[in-house]
């Protein structure tokens, strides 16, 4: 199970990351503005950010 458990704390870890550049990739007004343009254009209305509590 050492195997199960280092596999385990690799996911944990990659996954932290990843949210962390999603979130830094969306901070900036820009990356922002053209997501918004491709869901518009993708699913033909706004999208509509949420606020997280995390």
């Amino acid at each position: 199970m050492q195997i199960a458990n280092e596999y385990k704390t690799q996911q944990t870890a990659v996954c932290s990351l990843l949210g962390g550049i999603v979130a830094d990739y969306f901070k900036d007004a820009d990356h922002r503005a053209a997501f918004e343009s491709w869901y518009l254009e993708r699913y033909g209305k706004p999208y509509q950010w949420k606020k997280l509590e995390v």
